[in-house]
């Protein structure tokens, strides 16, 4: 039949060996190149398992030497105090000055004081009477017969008291100029932001005389 027809018989053993030719290049070439990729697929994947693990791992180590770096840190910063206790603190031996009212300011003001300190300034000078030289820098509006007046020490005018006068004082407060040094008396009563003097009686002061008049209340 092959001898009939022999274009017919050439192709078909034309096709015959093509399909030979691929199942034996199938079997030789392309089936192990797809088991190599399948096989380099997984590898890849269990490398790529192992590179996570690896970075959790670097991860987890920096933390904890982070953490240990910082502790040091902290106990190298860390300074050990011991608690003062009040009888630890010398309080400075009080001068008690009643005719000076910057003194009394200077050392009340003292911001090297410690709260103990300040208050045995305190418990020395109130109920003390004292006799200032100062200026007046305001008069207050009258409040229950009262009247309060902001006064400085003629040297140093920064920091300030208050001196309570009786209402019939009224007029000589306000006739006074902010130049005008006067001299007050009173008794320290409280320190509450400044010392404050309650009782006070006001005196006028003739620059050119060293006599010192009392001033008449206002009637």
């Amino acid at each position: 039949m092959f001898l009939e027809y022999p274009i017919i018989s050439a192709f078909l053993i034309s096709a015959i060996t093509t399909l030979a030719i691929i199942g034996l290049l199938l079997k030789l070439y392309i089936q192990p190149q797809q088991m190599n990729i399948e096989n380099l697929e997984k590898h890849i994947d269990v490398l790529m398992d192992e590179v996570l693990e690896l970075q959790q791992r670097e991860h987890k180590r920096a933390q904890l030497i982070s953490e240990r770096k910082r502790r040091l840190k902290l106990k190298q910063n860390t300074i050990e105090l011991t608690p003062i206790t009040p009888q630890d603190v010398p309080v400075k031996a009080v001068k008690l000055v009643t005719n000076d009212l910057e003194f009394l300011l200077k050392s009340w003001n003292d911001k090297n004081l410690t709260e103990r300190q300040r208050k045995t300034i305190e418990d020395n000078y109130i109920g003390k009477s004292v006799k200032w030289e100062v200026k007046v820098m305001s008069v207050s509006e009258e409040k229950d017969d009262k009247i309060w007046v902001t006064i400085v020490s003629p040297k140093q005018e920064i920091d300030s008291a208050h001196a309570v006068f009786d209402k019939s004082y009224k007029r000589h407060l306000l006739a006074i100029r902010g130049s005008d040094v006067v001299l007050i008396s009173g008794t320290i009563e409280r320190f509450f932001l400044a010392p404050v003097i309650v009782n006070c009686k006001l005196f006028k002061q003739n620059k050119q005389l060293p006599k010192i008049e009392v001033a008449k209340q206002a009637s």
